[in-house]
């Protein structure tokens, strides 16, 4: 029986070790087990290996790398020893910048399809026939269009992004009489139910792989990304695949020759051995990464700010919430509110802090903008934030439209410098029954300075309230770094913690 196989791995953010970074407990996921899975596959058939993009960000082995210019970049050393063919991009691979950038592309010996992203005018990568055994296998590479709502501007001034649904029509069309098979490698996802096509997100572009299904016909096979979600859909139409983040999955497409037919499935990681010879030529930065994380930066007086409950931490706000916030008030003296949300994963503070604590707590280099908001669109703000709770048999329960189709536990955001109360039993939009400031109700018509992460302050998680407000200024930092310099300046930190927010039935 003739066939390929077409390996994927896509929104590996960095994970090139398998352990846990808070405390060096082996994890289930990474490139080295993938790396086994890889080679296992090469030993038995012909194999083209991908990626999709969202690589160079995400873990402390990266940040290290990329804060530290090292060049090559590993993660580009990774792909290679791993013979990678194709490489696209996804957003935040850009999170660094330019140069860093160039030298991921330009170190890789794989080549890049990612067309719909240009540098000065001219695309960074281009859709590649790859012929073997008789056939021709186009592969059309695209990232969401959407990088300039969350990006830095300054990491990509000289870049523009051409849509992505417009770019795949367009190659499509001019690939198909050509190809036998058309492969379209997509760093976003799906906004549509894969079985009823209802809309499972706010349509603002940012995600087209169902219109891409929905409305060019042709396509074999599209490969996802950017979500962090499990999909492996097979119909007599079309392949969709997407996997996890970290490594947790790998994407296979099986195509047989003979009998013209495409499966894809999902492998899982975890049962797989970690290659220690691909770990090898990087043992020793991973060691300057460890000695790195463990730097003390100081203490909190408040003893550890373990978080064990992802619901009961943001039920009632933790006091790492109010320790962020007060970072944000420090960096915006003139801000009356400040605005923090938790990430997904959030294991909290020990009481002697390093390093390794921050880049577990802060995992994205979001840096911070001061919006002018009225305060109809602070209570607006507020609504949105309010839709994460949701009642099950009369207790709160975290809304699952959070969970799936994709994890969004971040898009929850804690305000301190205000007063208020959520009521999860009245209907969206109208849960927000107390808002105070200084103990009067703000009204529609007040305005206040409220500092928030550039990701919020750009409308990121559908708060269009935010982005339609006017931005004041902005904050060149990232979250790490702000930290590093409060602890310097307060080698004790006091946590002005609040209860300021009531979450009742």
């Amino acid at each position: 029986m003739k066939k390929i196989r077409i390996l994927i791995t896509t929104d590996i953010h960095g994970s090139l070790f398998p352990h846990y970074y808070h405390n060096n407990e082996i994890a289930p996921y990474s490139l080295s087990r993938i790396s086994t899975i890889i080679k296992k596959f090469r030993e038995k058939e012909e194999v083209i290996v991908i990626d999709n993009g969202d690589i160079l960000q995400g873990s402390p082995f990266s940040a290290y790398a990329a804060e530290n210019n090292i060049s090559p970049t590993p993660l580009a050393s990774a792909l290679n020893s791993l013979q990678y063919d194709y490489i696209n991009l996804g957003n935040h691979d850009f999170n660094y910048g330019e140069e860093y950038l160039f030298d991921y592309l330009n170190k890789s010996n794989a080549f890049s399809i990612c067309g719909n992203a240009l540098y000065k005018g001219k695309a960074i990568g281009q859709s590649k026939i790859h012929e073997t055994q008789g056939i021709k296998i186009a592969f059309i590479g695209v990232v969401t269009q959407y990088i300039p709502n969350w990006e830095q501007a300054q990491n990509i001034k000289n870049f523009t992004f051409i849509d992505a649904f417009d770019y795949v029509q367009t190659e499509v069309e001019r690939l198909k009489e050509e190809a036998d098979y058309l492969v379209v490698v997509y760093h976003g996802g799906l906004e549509r139910d894969l079985d009823s096509n209802m809309a499972t997100e706010v349509l603002t572009g940012e995600n087209l792989g169902s219109k891409m299904i929905n409305e060019i016909a042709e396509i074999d096979v599209l490969v996802t990304g950017h979500q962090h979600r499990s999909i492996a859909y097979n119909s007599e139409k079309i392949v969709v695949v997407q996997a996890n983040y970290n490594g947790n999955e790998l994407m296979s497409i099986e195509l047989d020759i003979d009998k013209k037919e495409l499966k894809g499935s999902l492998i899982e990681v975890k049962d797989f051995a970690v290659d220690q010879a691909f770990l090898k030529p990087f043992l020793a930065l991973e060691a300057s990464v460890q000695k790195h994380l463990d730097q003390p930066l100081g203490r909190l007086a408040s003893g550890d700010l373990l978080i064990e409950d992802p619901l009961e931490a943001r039920l009632n706000k933790h006091p790492l919430v109010s320790f962020s916030n007060q970072i944000l008030f420090s960096l915006a003296k003139d801000a009356q509110l400040a605005s923090s949300a938790l990430f997904n994963t959030v294991p909290g503070f020990n009481e002697f802090v390093s390093l390794r604590d921050l880049v577990n707590n802060y995992i994205y280099p979001n840096s911070f903008a001061v919006i002018k908001m009225s305060g109809k669109n602070v209570r607006a703000m507020l609504e949105k934030s309010a839709e994460f709770f949701a009642l099950d048999n009369d207790e709160i329960i975290i809304n699952p439209e959070f969970i799936k189709p994709k994890i969004q536990l971040y898009n929850y955001d804690m305000v301190d410098g205000i007063d208020y109360t959520i009521k999860v039993s009245n209907s969206k939009g109208e849960r927000i029954i107390t808002c105070l400031y200084q103990g009067k109700e703000i009204a529609d018509d007040d305005y206040f300075k409220v500092v928030m992460n550039n990701y919020r302050a750009v409308g990121g998680g559908d708060f269009s309230m935010v982005k339609e407000s006017e931005l004041l200024y902005e904050i060149p930092t990232d979250m790490i770094s702000a930290v590093i310099d409060y602890f310097r300046q307060h080698p004790v930190v006091h946590i002005n913690h609040k209860e300021n927010i009531k979450v009742i039935k």
